[in-house]
């Protein structure tokens, strides 16, 4: 398994690796990297943490993810409750969950699915409101 990136937002990115999309389009993976990025704006996370919530948006269960990256598997559990706590989710589930509904409100307002370069708009509090 590969290490998820410490920044949110610099999962593969319009491509032109292996692996990219040939459309010019941004992969799945960046998506999804700008989109935990934006809905996390202005929490304050560490890098561990911004990776892990990739890790749980990509269904990694704490093992595979501790085996990912070379860590214990208590490590990851600790890790993923202080992420719980400090986005007022009950767990992986919720935390998925509000992730989609923020994706839903980005699209309703017609904005788009990445951020712009360097642009990160604070997601709505709904999103994360329990």
């Amino acid at each position: 398994m590969k290490k998820a990136p410490t920044d949110l937002g610099m999962a593969h990115r319009v491509g032109t690796g292996a692996g990219a999309p040939a459309d010019g389009k941004p992969s799945d993976a960046a998506l999804l990297g700008d989109l935990a990025a934006r809905f996390t704006n202005g929490i304050r996370l560490t890098p561990a943490e911004r990776a892990e919530i990739l890790h749980i948006a990509r269904g990694f269960a704490s093992k595979d993810s501790a085996a990912a990256g070379d860590l214990a598997d208590e490590t990851v559990r600790a890790r993923r409750k202080r992420i719980y706590k400090k986005l007022r989710v009950a767990g992986a589930g919720e935390l998925i969950s509000a992730l989609l509904a923020f994706a839903l409100q980005l699209l309703a307002a017609g904005e788009p699915a990445e951020a712009p370069p360097g642009d990160t708009p604070p997601p709505p509090d709904t999103a994360r409101t329990g």
